[in-house]
């Protein structure tokens, strides 16, 4: 703040004797400037450390929410592909047994796994079986039969190739392909 003082006359001499406080010794400002350095700095470095705290935190803290949600993300893909597997592995298989042409050592291998599962000592079974299945087991072998006692083979029109079922006195075993593509489906499901 200045203040404008005005004279009447002009002054003729003038001397300041003093003006304002007195001169402060070059050592006691330096040690205010070095404290005053000291202070600053200080406080610079606990600022600072409190903003490495905060962005370490803050760093943290993205990091656990990016693996948590990485986490979540891979399980909830897991569980899609698990899922997903059992319907794509039965259609492949369904595909593929559609392609498949049934020889007679196939035939073979249905019937004993089919009479194993009804097999009983003399007892008596009939099978039935698709036409064409019927035919393939005769073609080259009419005494076909004589490898299956106790066995009666007939046709079934509405099977397909490859398919049969077996009546014994206990009931009905159901060999059809699609029966078990759908017991393996709710093996596969869990069901």
């Amino acid at each position: 703040m200045t203040t404008k003082i005005t004279f009447f006359r002009p002054l003729k001499s003038v001397a300041l004797t003093t003006f304002g406080t007195a001169d402060v010794p070059e050592l006691q400002v330096n040690e205010r400037e070095r404290k005053a350095y000291e202070r600053g700095k200080a406080e610079s470095m606990v600022a600072l450390q409190a903003q490495f705290e905060s962005l370490r935190r803050a760093s943290s803290e993205m990091q656990d929410n990016f693996f948590r949600r990485l986490n979540d993300d891979f399980e909830a893909m897991v569980k899609d592909i698990d899922m997903r597997i059992p319907d794509l592995l039965i259609g492949m298989l369904r595909r593929l047994l559609t392609q498949v042409p049934v020889d007679r050592a196939m035939l073979d291998g249905i019937l004993k796994e089919l009479l194993s599962e009804v097999s009983g000592e003399g007892e008596q079974f009939t099978v039935f079986l698709a036409p064409q299945d019927l035919q393939t087991l005769s073609a080259n072998n009419a005494d076909f039969a004589k490898d299956y006692p106790h066995v009666t083979f007939n046709e079934d029109h509405s099977l397909k190739s490859g398919d049969c079922f077996v009546k014994s006195r206990f009931g009905v075993v159901d060999g059809r392909i699609e029966t078990k593509i759908n017991k393996l489906t709710r093996e596969l499901h869990g069901v």
